[in-house]
């Protein structure tokens, strides 16, 4: 008859991938906390990189171009479709198009000030 415990080789290996998956789990908390890019807000890190200021005043720049343009199709948008000249169809498409644009843009800065920040806190650690 079959025993129903499991073999003890079998225990071992549980007990030492469940060790193994903690102490990963241990080091990769420890090693984002000690990194600045993964723990501040934007405007703590301006402050830390000065350098980062830069390409924030660029990124606000962006954004509030393209809002403005969005704005504009908007207010030209509405025109039409107070005329009948446009199907609201297509105007929540256009609405669409904005917002993912936007989106787009917002995640492109993010990824763009991140990996400066990277680099940033990189060349801080390695001296200079």
């Amino acid at each position: 008859m079959a025993s129903a415990a499991s073999p003890r080789w079998t225990q071992i290996f549980v007990l030492g991938l469940i060790f193994f998956l903690v102490l990963m789990l241990v080091l990769v908390l420890n090693s984002r906390s000690d990194n600045p890019c993964l723990t501040k807000t934007a405007q703590e890190l301006v402050a830390i990189y000065p350098e980062l200021n830069a390409l924030k005043k660029t990124h606000q720049l962006n954004t509030d171009k393209l809002l403005t343009l969005h704005r504009t199709q908007d207010v030209l948008i509405n025109l039409k479709m107070t005329s009948e000249q446009i199907d609201p169809e297509l105007a929540l498409q256009i609405s669409m198009q904005q917002v993912n644009e936007f989106a787009a843009m917002r995640q492109a800065q993010g990824n763009e000030f991140n990996a400066l920040c990277h680099k940033l806190e990189k060349s801080e650690n390695q001296g200079g």
